[in-house]
């Protein structure tokens, strides 16, 4: 299950006043914010490396 699954739920069928959704997501856009700044991950994804391994799943699957 994922860690806001309830109260993703609650703002889903209208059990959530609009003021703490808001809130909710001020907090989240201050989290996404550091954690976009404190990343360790590269600026873009390693294509070659993704396409290497997804050929690899891909032919020991066909290899069964």
């Amino acid at each position: 299950m994922t860690p806001h699954r309830d109260a993703l739920l609650a703002i889903r069928f209208g059990q959530t006043p609009i003021e703490e959704i808001f809130r909710w997501h001020q907090q989240l856009e201050i989290e996404f914010a550091r954690a976009a700044e404190e990343t360790r991950l590269p600026e873009l994804p390693d294509s070659e490396a993704a396409n290497r391994l997804l050929l690899s799943i891909r032919r020991n699957h066909l290899s069964w």
